[in-house]
């Protein structure tokens, strides 16, 4: 028990003698520095931060935009099918319409509307 007293007491001075303990100056000068650049760090992180929620809403809002937009098109695209669906029938009415059949009862009609020449 003795030894184990010596022991300690001979590596408790040869700590203190060889200067691993550190004073109050050294931690501070060490330390400064690495508080330093986390601070920094932490800052950035937080501007990140922000900066990703304000990227994020406009992403949101760009997606609603669009899908505003697919909507649009749609309805578009559905008028324009029916456009061209009147213009065939329309089509198929004027081609009914000056079929030889009905031009030959106008072509009288038409003559007796004409002025006379003399």
């Amino acid at each position: 028990m003795r030894t184990t007293f010596l022991t300690m007491g001979a590596l408790a001075l040869s700590l203190v003698g060889t200067g691993c303990v550190a004073t109050h100056k050294y931690v501070a000068k060490t330390v400064t520095p690495v508080e330093q650049r986390v601070s920094g760090t932490e800052a950035k992180n937080t501007d990140q931060d922000k900066q990703l929620s304000t990227h994020t809403t406009e992403i949101a809002d760009l997606d609603k935009d669009a899908s505003q937009t697919k909507e649009r098109l749609r309805d578009t695209d559905a008028k324009a099918t029916q456009a061209g669906e009147a213009a065939k029938m329309a089509d198929q009415k004027a081609g009914a319409a000056s079929s030889p059949l009905t031009a030959r009862k106008r072509l009288p009609m038409a003559r007796a509307l004409l002025p006379i020449r003399a």
